[in-house]
């Protein structure tokens, strides 16, 4: 009960004004939460607290909707947080936006080391080595074709070819040809010859003794030998390409198509040059914002906006924590090494993969004529692998110089990516695809650094950083590199 004293207004029983009195004033508090009923959220229901989690004006203790997402606290499995579809994992009635549970789907690992955290998958497994074990990933085998659409989903075949048009992909199909013969056995893989007849027992069936594949790919493009090609089963005749990807589908292969993506842009010019700024995605208009080289329609980033630190940023540099490695290698140094210490190797190489990103290791190397070479290797061990469709940020500090001495152009620093060993892209373009180069800074922890930003397109678990290719003498012979970046999910335009 509020008591109020109001002085200076005198009565009597008479009503006589001049008579000086005190007088009180009660102020309704019937739940005896002791706030007044004009400012309680709740004025019939004890919370002296006001708790009103959605912020509707009624307190949580009379809102019979204290998250406002449309269930009712009684039915709802969070009923201070909204969750309107009451999606609940583990079944244990609490939903997933408030289950405190560590392991939310009860497989035995907690959410945030689990690679599917709302569906039980006790075994972790990852076939394309992704982000997303196999129970939870849409693609499991990560060819680019989801589950459901994919006639081989369980094993990579982005081109989808099925020769015996079974509805099964050459790839996961024991029965190519469909002959019941299975492939292995089989005289004749790609024909249908159940019989197996083979004349002069030289382990090729008659049915395709006479097949002419000019490429040796195992796809012959004359199957009878009789110089009709009309029943060809080699997209690419000339040019060996067993797994017969066709991504524009024209019944040309990749392997062979001067216009991968069908947008009427070839792919390279006259002379050999790049000439479609997205080759593998369809752009006739060539759009390209920011200038980079790249066509907007694949471009995964304005290399002005690149970004890496240790969190809160979609790109993420290799740290021991999450175990990672980096080794010198200066196997390549002239004379193995002997004229080297001062004049080749890498010095700090562990400052590449620790917390404190103003750290750096120093290649170096008096390249003679590109006769020594030192390199960098930044590698994931715990078994992941980073997805192809990514952007790889290297931060060296001189890396305006680097371009302005043209050594990317003749090879002096090469930058590459592998999976387990086998290099994929590289800057070079000698071995793997051409890594594309996108931009020359970005922000290392939020401090403007110099980086060499190139776009991916195949998977990676390893970066290696060379000093020394094939360029000549350069006055540029050693650079800091401060950390690795790269996104650990899937970077979309």
């Amino acid at each position: 009960m509020t008591l109020f004293v109001l002085a200076g207004c005198n009565s009597d029983s008479s009503g006589d004004s001049d008579s000086a009195v005190a007088g009180v004033v009660e102020e309704q508090n019937d739940d005896g939460d002791g706030i007044a009923e004009d400012e309680d959220n709740c004025p019939a229901i004890f919370n002296p607290l006001q708790e009103d989690a959605d912020g509707d004006g009624i307190g949580d203790a009379c809102d019979t909707d204290s998250d406002n997402d449309g269930l009712s606290d009684a039915a709802d499995n969070c009923p201070l947080v909204a969750n309107p579809g009451q999606e609940d994992a583990d079944g244990d009635g609490l939903g997933d936006v408030c289950d405190n549970n560590a392991d939310g789907d009860m497989d035995g690992f907690d959410d945030d080391v689990d690679n599917c955290p709302a569906v039980p998958n006790p075994g972790q497994e990852n076939q394309d080595r992704d982000s997303f074990g196999d129970a939870c990933d849409s693609d499991q085998d990560g060819d680019g074709v989801d589950n459901g659409a994919d006639n081989c989903p369980a094993v990579s075949n982005a081109s989808q070819a099925d020769l015996d048009g079974d509805g099964l992909g050459n790839a996961c199909d024991a029965d190519q040809d469909d002959d019941g013969i299975d492939n292995d056995p089989d005289n004749c893989p790609f024909f249908d010859n159940p019989s197996q007849e083979d004349t002069d027992g030289d382990g090729t069936g008659n049915a395709c003794e006479d097949a002419r594949d000019s490429d040796g790919d195992g796809l012959p493009e004359d199957p009878n030998g009789d110089g009709d090609t009309s029943d060809s089963v080699d997209n690419c005749p000339n040019v060996a390409n067993p797994n017969q990807s066709d991504l524009d589908n024209d019944e040309v292969g990749d392997a062979c198509d001067a216009d991968t993506d069908g947008d009427g842009i070839e792919d390279e010019n006259a002379l050999g040059q790049p000439n479609d700024n997205c080759p593998l995605v369809q752009n006739a208009d060539q759009a390209d914002t920011d200038g980079d080289g790249l066509g907007d329609a694949c471009d995964l980033i304005d290399d002005t906006e690149y970004a890496c630190d240790i969190s809160g940023e979609t790109f993420s540099p290799f740290l021991a924590d999450n175990d990672a490695t980096s080794t010198a290698d200066d196997s390549g140094c002239l004379l193995g090494g002997v004229l080297g210490g001062a004049t080749c190797g890498v010095s700090g190489a562990a400052n590449v993969i620790d917390n404190d990103l103003g750290n750096a290791a120093t290649i170096y190397n008096t390249n003679l004529l590109g006769l020594s070479e030192a390199m960098l290797r930044v590698a994931d061990t715990s078994g992941f692998v980073y997805p192809g469709q990514n952007v790889l940020g290297v931060s060296i500090a001189e890396s305006a110089q680097l371009l302005q001495l043209d050594l990317l152009a003749n090879n002096t620093l090469i930058v590459r990516t592998l999976l387990d060993g086998e290099v994929q892209e590289s800057s070079d373009g000698d071995i793997g695809v051409d890594l594309d180069l996108l931009g020359v800074s970005g922000m290392l922890g939020g401090t403007e650094q110099g980086f060499l930003v190139f776009q991916t397109s195949l998977p990676f678990n390893q970066v290696e950083i060379i000093n020394g290719g094939f360029g000549l003498l350069s006055v540029l012979d050693e650079f800091s590199v401060y950390s690795v970046c790269a996104s650990r999910t899937e970077v979309t335009p």
